[in-house]
Protein backbone atom coordinates (compact mmCIF):
# COMPACT_ATOMS: atom_id res chain seq x y z
CA UNK A 1 0.00 0.00 0.00
CA UNK A 2 0.84 3.51 -0.75
CA UNK A 3 0.66 6.09 1.91
CA UNK A 4 -0.33 9.69 0.91
CA UNK A 5 -0.89 12.83 3.58
CA UNK A 6 -4.43 14.84 3.25
CA UNK A 7 -3.85 18.07 2.14
CA UNK A 8 -5.10 21.58 4.96
CA UNK A 9 -8.57 21.53 4.27
CA UNK A 10 -8.59 19.02 2.08
CA UNK A 11 -12.03 16.40 1.15
CA UNK A 12 -12.35 14.06 -1.79
CA UNK A 13 -15.29 13.17 -3.83
CA UNK A 14 -15.07 9.51 -6.05
CA UNK A 15 -15.68 6.03 -5.81
CA UNK A 16 -19.20 4.70 -5.89
CA UNK A 17 -22.08 7.27 -5.86
CA UNK A 18 -23.64 5.49 -3.76
CA UNK A 19 -21.14 6.74 -1.24
CA UNK A 20 -22.19 9.88 -2.08
CA UNK A 21 -24.12 10.55 1.50
CA UNK A 22 -20.67 9.95 3.26
CA UNK A 23 -18.81 12.56 0.76
CA UNK A 24 -16.84 14.08 0.50
CA UNK A 25 -14.15 12.13 2.44
CA UNK A 26 -12.52 14.89 4.87
CA UNK A 27 -9.13 13.79 7.16
CA UNK A 28 -11.53 13.08 9.61
CA UNK A 29 -13.23 10.16 7.76
CA UNK A 30 -12.30 6.59 8.58
CA UNK A 31 -13.57 4.43 5.79
CA UNK A 32 -12.23 1.76 3.48
CA UNK A 33 -13.36 2.00 -0.28
CA UNK A 34 -12.98 -1.38 -2.17
CA UNK A 35 -13.08 -0.68 -5.56
CA UNK A 36 -11.41 -3.86 -6.70
CA UNK A 37 -15.12 -4.20 -8.85
CA UNK A 38 -18.27 -3.15 -8.35
CA UNK A 39 -20.24 -4.63 -6.20
CA UNK A 40 -23.26 -2.39 -5.90
CA UNK A 41 -26.37 -1.42 -7.37
CA UNK A 42 -24.73 1.95 -9.13
CA UNK A 43 -21.96 3.65 -10.78
CA UNK A 44 -18.56 3.09 -9.64
CA UNK A 45 -15.20 4.92 -10.74
CA UNK A 46 -11.93 3.78 -9.76
CA UNK A 47 -10.76 7.51 -8.94
CA UNK A 48 -11.19 10.33 -6.69
CA UNK A 49 -10.52 13.95 -7.01
CA UNK A 50 -10.08 16.59 -4.60
CA UNK A 51 -10.94 20.46 -3.86
CA UNK A 52 -6.90 20.67 -3.70
CA UNK A 53 -6.49 19.86 -7.78
CA UNK A 54 -5.62 16.29 -6.66
CA UNK A 55 -6.41 13.08 -8.72
CA UNK A 56 -5.98 10.14 -7.21
CA UNK A 57 -6.62 6.84 -9.76
CA UNK A 58 -5.94 3.36 -11.00
CA UNK A 59 -3.12 3.02 -13.69
CA UNK A 60 -3.54 -0.76 -14.55
CA UNK A 61 -5.66 -3.52 -14.99
CA UNK A 62 -4.41 -5.07 -11.66
CA UNK A 63 -8.20 -6.18 -10.46
CA UNK A 64 -7.58 -5.23 -7.03
CA UNK A 65 -8.28 -1.22 -6.05
CA UNK A 66 -8.51 -0.10 -2.44
CA UNK A 67 -8.37 2.95 -0.49
CA UNK A 68 -8.70 3.89 2.60
CA UNK A 69 -9.25 7.70 4.54
CA UNK A 70 -8.10 7.61 7.77
CA UNK A 71 -7.20 9.78 10.29
CA UNK A 72 -5.73 12.55 7.33
CA UNK A 73 -4.18 9.87 5.64
CA UNK A 74 -5.24 7.73 2.31
CA UNK A 75 -3.61 4.13 1.94
CA UNK A 76 -4.15 2.98 -1.69
CA UNK A 77 -3.02 -0.08 -3.29
CA UNK A 78 0.36 0.24 -5.12
CA UNK A 79 -1.86 0.48 -8.26
CA UNK A 80 -2.87 4.31 -7.30
CA UNK A 81 -1.08 6.91 -9.04
CA UNK A 82 -1.65 10.84 -7.29
CA UNK A 83 -1.31 13.59 -10.01
CA UNK A 84 -1.65 17.27 -9.21
CA UNK A 85 -2.43 20.47 -10.66
CA UNK A 86 -0.12 22.54 -9.66
CA UNK A 87 -1.09 25.86 -10.42
CA UNK A 88 -4.58 26.23 -9.47
CA UNK A 89 -5.49 23.81 -6.70
CA UNK A 90 -9.86 23.70 -7.28
CA UNK A 91 -11.92 20.88 -7.40
CA UNK A 92 -12.52 22.03 -10.90
CA UNK A 93 -8.89 21.58 -11.91
CA UNK A 94 -9.11 18.33 -10.30
CA UNK A 95 -12.07 17.22 -12.36
CA UNK A 96 -9.93 18.41 -15.96
CA UNK A 97 -7.19 15.90 -14.59
CA UNK A 98 -9.77 13.05 -14.47
CA UNK A 99 -11.60 14.29 -17.43
CA UNK A 100 -8.00 14.08 -19.08
CA UNK A 101 -6.87 10.32 -17.66
CA UNK A 102 -10.21 8.95 -16.55
CA UNK A 103 -12.95 9.76 -19.11
CA UNK A 104 -14.44 7.91 -21.96
CA UNK A 105 -13.32 9.70 -25.10
CA UNK A 106 -17.00 8.79 -26.61
CA UNK A 107 -18.85 11.44 -28.04
CA UNK A 108 -21.98 12.63 -26.49
CA UNK A 109 -25.37 11.86 -28.40
CA UNK A 110 -28.18 11.40 -26.11
CA UNK A 111 -31.74 12.58 -27.27
CA UNK A 112 -32.56 16.34 -26.45
CA UNK A 113 -35.50 15.06 -25.41
CA UNK A 114 -34.26 13.68 -21.87
CA UNK A 115 -33.34 17.49 -20.89
CA UNK A 116 -36.45 19.22 -22.50
CA UNK A 117 -39.02 17.64 -20.45
CA UNK A 118 -40.29 15.23 -17.75
CA UNK A 119 -39.43 11.31 -18.51
CA UNK A 120 -41.75 8.77 -17.35
CA UNK A 121 -41.55 5.41 -16.26
CA UNK A 122 -44.68 2.65 -16.11
CA UNK A 123 -43.12 0.82 -13.60
CA UNK A 124 -44.52 2.09 -10.65
CA UNK A 125 -47.92 2.31 -11.90
CA UNK A 126 -48.09 -1.17 -13.66
CA UNK A 127 -45.52 -3.22 -11.88
CA UNK A 128 -46.01 -6.63 -13.54
CA UNK A 129 -49.13 -5.71 -15.14
CA UNK A 130 -47.77 -3.68 -18.56
CA UNK A 131 -50.07 -3.69 -21.03
CA UNK A 132 -51.29 -1.44 -24.08
CA UNK A 133 -54.58 -0.52 -22.93
CA UNK A 134 -53.08 0.86 -18.93
CA UNK A 135 -49.86 2.30 -20.96
CA UNK A 136 -52.14 4.53 -23.18
CA UNK A 137 -54.38 5.89 -20.19
CA UNK A 138 -51.14 6.58 -17.85
CA UNK A 139 -49.62 8.64 -21.19
CA UNK A 140 -52.80 10.56 -21.75
CA UNK A 141 -53.39 11.06 -17.71
CA UNK A 142 -50.10 13.00 -17.49
CA UNK A 143 -51.48 15.27 -20.09
CA UNK A 144 -55.20 15.61 -18.90
CA UNK A 145 -53.18 17.00 -15.38
CA UNK A 146 -50.98 18.70 -17.44
CA UNK A 147 -47.91 17.29 -17.45
CA UNK A 148 -46.23 17.38 -20.83
CA UNK A 149 -45.53 14.29 -22.93
CA UNK A 150 -41.80 13.41 -23.23
CA UNK A 151 -39.93 9.94 -23.37
CA UNK A 152 -41.89 7.33 -21.96
CA UNK A 153 -40.10 3.99 -21.10
CA UNK A 154 -42.36 0.86 -21.01
CA UNK A 155 -40.84 -1.33 -18.27
CA UNK A 156 -40.04 -5.13 -17.33
CA UNK A 157 -43.20 -6.98 -18.67
CA UNK A 158 -43.79 -5.90 -21.78
CA UNK A 159 -42.32 -9.07 -23.65
CA UNK A 160 -43.35 -12.31 -22.67
CA UNK A 161 -40.16 -13.39 -21.26
CA UNK A 162 -36.66 -12.41 -21.47
CA UNK A 163 -34.33 -12.95 -24.33
CA UNK A 164 -37.82 -12.66 -26.68
CA UNK A 165 -38.07 -9.24 -27.12
CA UNK A 166 -41.15 -8.66 -28.69
CA UNK A 167 -44.48 -7.38 -27.53
CA UNK A 168 -46.41 -9.70 -26.09
CA UNK A 169 -49.60 -10.49 -28.21
CA UNK A 170 -51.31 -11.06 -24.99
CA UNK A 171 -50.93 -7.62 -23.32
CA UNK A 172 -50.13 -5.71 -26.15
CA UNK A 173 -52.16 -7.10 -29.14
CA UNK A 174 -51.59 -4.19 -31.47
CA UNK A 175 -48.36 -2.20 -30.48
CA UNK A 176 -47.67 -0.52 -33.59
CA UNK A 177 -51.27 1.34 -33.44
CA UNK A 178 -50.17 2.12 -29.63
CA UNK A 179 -46.93 3.49 -30.11
CA UNK A 180 -48.07 5.64 -33.69
CA UNK A 181 -50.91 7.14 -30.86
CA UNK A 182 -48.35 7.72 -28.32
CA UNK A 183 -45.90 9.10 -30.87
CA UNK A 184 -49.27 11.50 -31.78
CA UNK A 185 -49.75 12.75 -28.49
CA UNK A 186 -45.95 13.81 -28.22
CA UNK A 187 -44.07 10.57 -26.66
CA UNK A 188 -41.12 8.85 -27.47
CA UNK A 189 -40.72 5.08 -26.65
CA UNK A 190 -38.24 3.46 -24.42
CA UNK A 191 -38.58 -0.52 -23.73
CA UNK A 192 -37.07 -2.38 -20.84
CA UNK A 193 -34.40 -4.69 -21.36
CA UNK A 194 -31.77 -6.67 -19.36
CA UNK A 195 -29.21 -9.41 -20.35
CA UNK A 196 -31.13 -12.56 -18.84
CA UNK A 197 -32.53 -15.60 -21.10
CA UNK A 198 -35.22 -17.06 -19.43
CA UNK A 199 -34.46 -20.86 -19.10
CA UNK A 200 -36.00 -23.72 -20.81
CA UNK A 201 -37.28 -21.62 -23.50
CA UNK A 202 -36.83 -21.67 -27.45
CA UNK A 203 -34.65 -18.98 -27.66
CA UNK A 204 -32.39 -20.69 -24.20
CA UNK A 205 -32.29 -23.79 -26.01
CA UNK A 206 -30.81 -21.98 -29.86
CA UNK A 207 -28.48 -19.64 -27.94
CA UNK A 208 -27.25 -23.18 -26.12
CA UNK A 209 -27.18 -24.70 -29.09
CA UNK A 210 -24.82 -21.87 -30.63
CA UNK A 211 -22.86 -21.23 -27.54
CA UNK A 212 -24.20 -17.82 -26.98
CA UNK A 213 -24.75 -18.32 -23.21
CA UNK A 214 -22.45 -17.19 -20.36
CA UNK A 215 -20.50 -20.31 -18.96
CA UNK A 216 -18.99 -20.77 -15.32
CA UNK A 217 -15.71 -21.76 -14.58
CA UNK A 218 -16.35 -25.27 -14.80
CA UNK A 219 -18.05 -24.76 -18.25
CA UNK A 220 -21.58 -25.28 -17.44
CA UNK A 221 -24.12 -22.35 -18.79
CA UNK A 222 -24.53 -19.97 -15.69
CA UNK A 223 -27.40 -19.43 -14.44
CA UNK A 224 -27.68 -16.69 -12.31
CA UNK A 225 -30.00 -15.64 -9.39
CA UNK A 226 -30.88 -12.08 -9.86
CA UNK A 227 -34.45 -10.14 -8.19
CA UNK A 228 -36.28 -11.36 -10.72
CA UNK A 229 -36.00 -15.21 -10.45
CA UNK A 230 -33.01 -17.44 -12.04
CA UNK A 231 -32.05 -17.07 -15.64
CA UNK A 232 -28.96 -17.72 -18.54
CA UNK A 233 -27.39 -15.07 -19.44
CA UNK A 234 -26.22 -13.37 -22.99
CA UNK A 235 -22.24 -13.63 -23.29
CA UNK A 236 -22.11 -10.48 -24.99
CA UNK A 237 -18.45 -10.61 -25.72
CA UNK A 238 -18.91 -13.49 -28.28
CA UNK A 239 -19.65 -10.85 -31.17
CA UNK A 240 -22.22 -12.92 -32.97
CA UNK A 241 -24.22 -13.20 -29.18
CA UNK A 242 -24.51 -9.62 -29.47
CA UNK A 243 -24.97 -9.17 -33.10
CA UNK A 244 -28.38 -11.92 -31.94
CA UNK A 245 -29.83 -8.93 -29.43
CA UNK A 246 -28.77 -6.32 -31.47
CA UNK A 247 -30.80 -7.16 -34.49
CA UNK A 248 -33.81 -7.72 -32.52
CA UNK A 249 -33.42 -4.37 -31.18
CA UNK A 250 -32.92 -2.77 -34.45
CA UNK A 251 -35.96 -4.31 -35.33
CA UNK A 252 -37.77 -2.68 -32.86
CA UNK A 253 -36.63 0.74 -33.94
CA UNK A 254 -36.95 0.07 -38.06
CA UNK A 255 -40.65 -2.03 -37.61
CA UNK A 256 -42.45 0.08 -34.13
CA UNK A 257 -40.78 3.12 -33.93
CA UNK A 258 -39.26 2.58 -30.93
CA UNK A 259 -36.50 4.76 -29.67
CA UNK A 260 -34.38 3.03 -28.06
CA UNK A 261 -33.83 1.20 -24.53
CA UNK A 262 -33.50 0.54 -20.57
CA UNK A 263 -30.82 -1.65 -20.07
CA UNK A 264 -30.77 -2.63 -16.40
CA UNK A 265 -29.64 -5.73 -14.38
CA UNK A 266 -26.12 -5.22 -15.59
CA UNK A 267 -24.90 -4.84 -12.39
CA UNK A 268 -21.83 -7.65 -11.74
CA UNK A 269 -23.07 -9.61 -9.03
CA UNK A 270 -25.15 -11.50 -11.45
CA UNK A 271 -22.55 -12.31 -13.15
CA UNK A 272 -20.22 -15.47 -11.83
CA UNK A 273 -17.87 -13.97 -9.07
CA UNK A 274 -16.64 -17.05 -7.14
CA UNK A 275 -13.22 -16.50 -7.72
CA UNK A 276 -10.73 -13.86 -9.40
CA UNK A 277 -10.72 -15.07 -12.88
CA UNK A 278 -14.61 -15.13 -12.72
CA UNK A 279 -15.13 -11.73 -11.55
CA UNK A 280 -12.35 -10.34 -14.06
CA UNK A 281 -14.63 -11.88 -17.08
CA UNK A 282 -17.81 -10.58 -15.52
CA UNK A 283 -16.34 -6.98 -15.11
CA UNK A 284 -15.64 -7.59 -19.17
CA UNK A 285 -19.28 -8.67 -19.22
CA UNK A 286 -20.93 -5.77 -17.56
CA UNK A 287 -18.87 -3.15 -19.44
CA UNK A 288 -20.07 -5.25 -22.43
CA UNK A 289 -23.81 -4.31 -21.46
CA UNK A 290 -22.34 -0.58 -20.38
CA UNK A 291 -21.06 0.05 -23.75
CA UNK A 292 -24.18 -1.89 -26.09
CA UNK A 293 -25.98 0.99 -23.59
CA UNK A 294 -24.11 3.78 -24.88
CA UNK A 295 -24.61 3.07 -28.55
CA UNK A 296 -27.74 4.47 -28.45
CA UNK A 297 -29.10 7.95 -28.12
CA UNK A 298 -32.02 6.92 -26.03
CA UNK A 299 -30.71 4.55 -23.06
CA UNK A 300 -30.72 4.48 -19.28
CA UNK A 301 -28.34 2.33 -17.11
CA UNK A 302 -28.78 1.76 -13.06
CA UNK A 303 -25.59 -0.11 -12.89
CA UNK A 304 -22.05 0.40 -14.07
CA UNK A 305 -17.77 0.34 -13.76
CA UNK A 306 -16.46 3.51 -14.89
CA UNK A 307 -18.28 4.84 -17.29
CA UNK A 308 -17.17 8.77 -16.79
CA UNK A 309 -17.37 10.97 -19.87
CA UNK A 310 -19.71 8.01 -21.39
CA UNK A 311 -22.96 8.70 -23.58
CA UNK A 312 -24.98 7.19 -21.04
CA UNK A 313 -28.53 8.34 -19.13
CA UNK A 314 -27.38 6.94 -15.67
CA UNK A 315 -29.91 6.60 -12.90
CA UNK A 316 -29.39 6.88 -8.93
CA UNK A 317 -30.37 3.68 -7.61
CA UNK A 318 -33.76 2.54 -5.90
CA UNK A 319 -34.44 4.86 -3.30
CA UNK A 320 -37.20 4.21 -0.33
CA UNK A 321 -40.19 6.71 -0.12
CA UNK A 322 -38.24 8.35 3.18
CA UNK A 323 -36.88 11.42 4.11
CA UNK A 324 -33.88 10.00 5.76
CA UNK A 325 -30.61 8.66 3.87
CA UNK A 326 -32.09 6.06 2.18
CA UNK A 327 -34.43 8.33 0.70
CA UNK A 328 -34.72 11.96 -0.21
CA UNK A 329 -31.84 13.19 1.97
CA UNK A 330 -29.28 11.43 -0.12
CA UNK A 331 -30.60 12.71 -3.56
CA UNK A 332 -28.58 15.86 -3.79
CA UNK A 333 -25.13 14.59 -2.18
CA UNK A 334 -25.10 11.25 -4.68
CA UNK A 335 -26.00 13.40 -7.39
CA UNK A 336 -23.64 15.52 -6.96
CA UNK A 337 -21.08 12.80 -6.50
CA UNK A 338 -22.17 11.17 -9.82
CA UNK A 339 -21.59 14.29 -11.30
CA UNK A 340 -18.12 14.97 -9.86
CA UNK A 341 -17.33 11.60 -11.10
CA UNK A 342 -18.42 12.01 -14.75
CA UNK A 343 -21.78 10.38 -14.75
CA UNK A 344 -23.17 13.81 -15.98
CA UNK A 345 -26.40 12.67 -17.00
CA UNK A 346 -28.34 11.72 -14.56
CA UNK A 347 -31.63 11.17 -12.92
CA UNK A 348 -31.95 11.51 -8.99
CA UNK A 349 -34.29 8.03 -9.27
CA UNK A 350 -38.03 8.34 -9.97
CA UNK A 351 -39.86 10.82 -8.35
CA UNK A 352 -41.42 9.75 -4.65
CA UNK A 353 -38.69 6.95 -4.64
CA UNK A 354 -38.25 3.83 -7.17
CA UNK A 355 -38.45 1.15 -4.12
CA UNK A 356 -42.28 1.03 -5.73
CA UNK A 357 -43.93 -1.82 -2.82
CA UNK A 358 -43.98 1.97 -1.21
CA UNK A 359 -46.69 2.86 -3.14
CA UNK A 360 -48.90 0.03 -2.77
CA UNK A 361 -50.42 1.71 0.36
CA UNK A 362 -51.08 5.14 -1.03
CA UNK A 363 -52.40 6.11 2.96
CA UNK A 364 -48.77 5.85 3.92
CA UNK A 365 -47.38 8.02 1.79
CA UNK A 366 -45.98 11.27 2.55
CA UNK A 367 -47.23 13.90 -0.08
CA UNK A 368 -44.71 16.65 1.07
CA UNK A 369 -41.61 13.85 0.45
CA UNK A 370 -43.29 13.28 -3.69
CA UNK A 371 -43.45 17.39 -3.67
CA UNK A 372 -40.07 18.21 -2.48
CA UNK A 373 -38.64 15.24 -3.84
CA UNK A 374 -39.89 16.56 -7.34
CA UNK A 375 -38.90 20.12 -6.85
CA UNK A 376 -35.30 18.55 -6.71
CA UNK A 377 -35.34 16.57 -9.74
CA UNK A 378 -37.06 19.92 -11.78
CA UNK A 379 -33.22 20.57 -11.64
CA UNK A 380 -31.33 17.56 -12.01
CA UNK A 381 -30.33 16.95 -15.86
CA UNK A 382 -32.92 14.30 -15.61
CA UNK A 383 -36.63 14.28 -14.00
CA UNK A 384 -38.53 11.35 -14.12
CA UNK A 385 -41.78 10.12 -13.02
CA UNK A 386 -43.19 6.88 -12.64
CA UNK A 387 -45.93 6.70 -10.04
CA UNK A 388 -48.42 9.35 -11.12
CA UNK A 389 -48.67 12.36 -8.75
CA UNK A 390 -52.45 12.67 -9.70
CA UNK A 391 -53.08 9.28 -8.32
CA UNK A 392 -51.27 9.61 -5.06
CA UNK A 393 -51.43 13.58 -3.94
CA UNK A 394 -53.96 16.00 -3.50
CA UNK A 395 -54.97 18.79 -5.73
CA UNK A 396 -53.17 21.10 -3.97
CA UNK A 397 -50.21 18.91 -4.29
CA UNK A 398 -50.34 18.03 -7.69
CA UNK A 399 -50.45 22.21 -8.15
CA UNK A 400 -47.29 22.02 -6.85
CA UNK A 401 -45.91 18.99 -8.93
CA UNK A 402 -47.03 21.47 -12.15
CA UNK A 403 -45.29 24.24 -10.61
CA UNK A 404 -41.82 22.55 -10.16
CA UNK A 405 -42.52 21.33 -14.45
CA UNK A 406 -43.16 24.82 -15.32
CA UNK A 407 -39.78 26.16 -13.56
CA UNK A 408 -38.13 23.91 -15.64
CA UNK A 409 -39.75 24.66 -18.59
CA UNK A 410 -39.52 28.40 -18.30
CA UNK A 411 -35.77 27.85 -18.09
CA UNK A 412 -35.56 25.53 -20.96
CA UNK A 413 -33.32 27.75 -23.16
CA UNK A 414 -30.55 27.99 -19.97
CA UNK A 415 -30.87 24.56 -18.88
CA UNK A 416 -30.42 23.36 -22.82
CA UNK A 417 -27.54 25.73 -23.16
CA UNK A 418 -25.66 24.05 -20.40
CA UNK A 419 -26.57 20.41 -21.30
CA UNK A 420 -25.12 21.30 -24.71
CA UNK A 421 -21.94 22.81 -23.61
CA UNK A 422 -21.43 19.71 -21.44
CA UNK A 423 -21.86 17.35 -24.51
CA UNK A 424 -19.28 19.03 -26.40
CA UNK A 425 -17.07 20.04 -22.84
CA UNK A 426 -18.11 16.89 -20.76
CA UNK A 427 -18.39 19.52 -17.78
CA UNK A 428 -21.19 18.85 -15.15
CA UNK A 429 -24.55 20.00 -15.33
CA UNK A 430 -24.77 19.74 -11.78
CA UNK A 431 -21.97 20.50 -9.24
CA UNK A 432 -20.93 21.54 -5.29
CA UNK A 433 -20.83 25.45 -5.19
CA UNK A 434 -16.96 25.01 -4.60
CA UNK A 435 -16.58 23.80 -8.01
CA UNK A 436 -17.34 27.04 -9.27
CA UNK A 437 -16.56 29.20 -6.44
CA UNK A 438 -13.57 27.76 -4.60
CA UNK A 439 -13.21 30.50 -2.18
CA UNK A 440 -16.33 29.43 -0.41
CA UNK A 441 -15.06 27.04 2.85
CA UNK A 442 -18.53 26.24 3.57
CA UNK A 443 -19.52 22.73 3.39
CA UNK A 444 -22.77 23.17 1.29
CA UNK A 445 -23.85 19.32 0.52
CA UNK A 446 -27.56 20.02 0.48
CA UNK A 447 -27.58 22.63 -2.33
CA UNK A 448 -25.84 22.78 -5.87
CA UNK A 449 -25.12 24.53 -8.85
CA UNK A 450 -27.28 23.85 -12.10
CA UNK A 451 -23.99 25.46 -14.40
CA UNK A 452 -22.52 28.23 -12.82
CA UNK A 453 -25.68 31.20 -12.64
CA UNK A 454 -28.30 28.82 -11.03
CA UNK A 455 -27.92 28.02 -7.35
CA UNK A 456 -30.65 25.55 -6.42
CA UNK A 457 -31.38 25.38 -2.34
CA UNK A 458 -34.25 22.48 -2.18
CA UNK A 459 -36.27 21.35 1.01
CA UNK A 460 -35.50 17.94 1.89
CA UNK A 461 -36.63 17.80 5.44
CA UNK A 462 -39.79 17.61 6.74
CA UNK A 463 -42.35 19.53 8.53
CA UNK A 464 -40.64 22.83 7.18
CA UNK A 465 -40.74 25.14 4.97
CA UNK A 466 -37.57 26.90 5.94
CA UNK A 467 -33.58 25.81 5.17
CA UNK A 468 -30.59 28.40 5.28
CA UNK A 469 -29.35 29.30 1.79
CA UNK A 470 -26.00 30.30 1.27
CA UNK A 471 -25.07 32.15 -1.59
CA UNK A 472 -21.32 33.82 -3.13
CA UNK A 473 -20.42 37.14 -2.97
CA UNK A 474 -22.32 39.49 -5.69
CA UNK A 475 -25.85 39.94 -6.90
CA UNK A 476 -28.61 37.36 -6.81
CA UNK A 477 -32.27 37.58 -7.88
CA UNK A 478 -34.69 34.81 -6.31
CA UNK A 479 -36.27 33.41 -9.25
CA UNK A 480 -39.94 32.76 -7.91
CA UNK A 481 -40.38 36.15 -5.62
CA UNK A 482 -38.21 38.44 -8.00
CA UNK A 483 -36.43 39.62 -5.11
CA UNK A 484 -32.83 41.07 -5.51
CA UNK A 485 -30.37 39.80 -3.00
CA UNK A 486 -26.89 41.94 -2.46
CA UNK A 487 -24.87 40.04 -0.48
CA UNK A 488 -21.08 40.03 0.40
CA UNK A 489 -21.28 36.36 0.85
CA UNK A 490 -23.04 34.18 3.86
CA UNK A 491 -26.34 32.22 4.73
CA UNK A 492 -29.92 33.80 5.19
CA UNK A 493 -32.97 32.05 6.17
CA UNK A 494 -35.09 30.79 2.73
CA UNK A 495 -39.09 30.22 3.61
CA UNK A 496 -40.66 28.33 0.39
CA UNK A 497 -43.23 25.89 -0.30
CA UNK A 498 -41.57 26.48 -3.42
CA UNK A 499 -37.84 25.42 -5.02
CA UNK A 500 -35.59 28.10 -3.55
CA UNK A 501 -34.14 28.85 -6.88
CA UNK A 502 -31.14 32.03 -6.82
CA UNK A 503 -29.77 33.90 -10.26
CA UNK A 504 -26.79 35.52 -10.54
CA UNK A 505 -26.90 38.90 -12.18
CA UNK A 506 -24.14 39.94 -13.64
Amino acid sequence: MQEFKFLEEEHWYGGYVNDGIEQPYTSNSDCKVDLSFNDGSNQMVDFFISNKGRLLYKQNNELEFIVEFSNGTILASDSAELLANTNEQTLATAYALAKEKCFSKQDIKLAKEFFETPIYNSWIELTFNQNQKDIIRYAKDNIKYSMPAGILMIDDGWSDYYGKWKFSVEKFPKPQEMINELNSLGYKIMLWICPFITADTFEYRELAKKDFLLKDSQGEIYISNWWNGHSAVLDLLNKDAKKWLETQLEALIEDLGVAGFKFDAGDIRYYPHSNTDEIQASIEQSNAWRDLCSEYSFNELRAATNAAGMNIMERLADKDHSWDNKGIASLIPNSITASMMGHTYSSPDMIGGGEYLHFYNVDSLDEEIFVRWAQIAAFMPVMQFSAAPYRVLSENNQARINKAINLRLELKDYIMEIVETSFKEKSPIVAPIEFYYPEIKEKLYDQFCFGKDLIIAPITTANTNKREVFLPRGKWENFNTKEIIDIEQGKFVASSDDLPIYKQIK
